[in-house]
């Protein structure tokens, strides 16, 4: 731990990232490629409604006519997660040390130098919703306990504290100033205002794939192994286990407004839970996956998973539609570019 805390002492004076254009760039400036016939990716009429990231550097642009493109990227890394912010801001991370951002709604993608080994693997990025572009305060956590907190928009990023965890999950309230990670053992620890993460659910058996939280940070939400739910109604000081109606493992959780738990995970499975308990429903065959989710607060998302899936769905998860995007890489993140907040 000395070692660590060491390091990341020493990093600490790195972590002023500039931005910069891509060194290997993209393939074509003008931004995505349809997979199988090229199009106008900046039509004014055709506006992006999600991107969609995945393993070996995939990079998927998902029109509201469900017209798929790729954006080209001369990357083969794994991207883990995105995380959008307003009409024109996302992050995307992923192995490699990879934190790219985007400030004109996907036309150009730019890497973000943290000062971390190349090695580092980072799984997870939260971005508050209530704040301006460009004023974002960010979360971003990963292997071995890394977790950075920025306060200014992505210009500076500071260590936050943590454990030696394997980190699955961060999310936080609207406002950046608590936030909750999930472990690969099953744990869950809150940060207050960057202070260092301080157990709130201790480690078991049963990894956690995912954690959710309301925009006043009193709801808490992690779902993982064996279709396993925690909540917290008290943000985070207790913690309940709660039914999801499947036994098999939730990848990703979204809240509602009014506190409904949508969860999914193996074999396609889609847990809804409310105040009548938890509807389950199965979308993929037994060796697929849905990874992530997202969801409007006009009840229009996507979830996506294995082998370039993608769901949609225009009624808050009530019912889903295929979309065929002509791809087979594995799909980990999906979120969209939106005047107003998610569900």
């Amino acid at each position: 731990m000395t070692t660590r805390l060491t390091l990341w002492i020493a990093c600490a004076a790195l972590l002023l990232p500039a931005c910069k254009a891509e060194d290997d760039g993209p393939k074509d400036p003008s931004g995505p490629n349809d997979p199988n016939d090229p199009m106008d990716p900046m039509d004014p009429m055709d506006p992006p409604t999600a991107w969609l990231v995945g393993e070996d550097g995939e990079m998927l642009r998902l029109t509201l006519d469900e017209e798929v493109s790729t954006y080209p990227l001369d990357r083969a890394t794994d991207f883990a997660a995105i995380a959008c912010n307003g009409e024109a801001t996302a992050w995307v991370v992923g192995d490699g040390a990879t934190l790219l951002l985007t400030r004109d709604a996907g036309e150009t993608w730019n890497p973000i130098e943290l000062g971390l080994p190349a090695t580092t693997h980072l799984r997870s990025i939260a971005v508050t919703e209530h704040e301006p572009e460009g004023a974002e305060t960010l979360w971003v956590v990963g292997d071995e306990g890394i977790a950075l907190r920025s306060t200014d928009g992505g210009h500076a990023f500071t260590p936050v504290g943590s454990p030696a965890v394997d980190w699955t999950s961060v999310a936080t309230d609207a406002h950046g100033e608590v936030a909750f990670a999930a472990g690969q053992d099953g744990s869950v620890w809150r940060s207050d205002a960057g202070a260092p993460f301080v157990a709130v659910h201790a480690a078991d058996a049963e990894a956690l794939y995912d954690v959710a939280v309301s925009a006043d940070g009193t709801l808490v939400v992690a779902v993982g192994e064996g279709g396993r739910v925690l909540r917290s109604e008290d943000a985070g000081d207790r913690f309940t286990s709660i039914g999801s109606g499947t036994v098999f493992d939730l990848h990703a959780v979204q809240l509602q407004s009014d506190a409904t738990i949508m969860a999914v995970g193996e074999v396609g499975v889609v847990s809804r839970i409310d105040a009548a308990g938890p509807r389950v429903q199965q979308l993929l065959g037994p060796d697929d996956t849905l990874f992530d989710l997202h969801l409007r607060a006009d009840g229009f998302g996507e979830t996506v998973g294995s082998g370039g899936a993608v769901l949609r769905t225009t009624d808050a998860g009530e019912h889903w539609d295929p979309v065929a995007t002509g791809r087979t890489a594995d799909l980990h993140g999906v979120d969209d570019f939106h005047p107003g907040p998610h569900l």
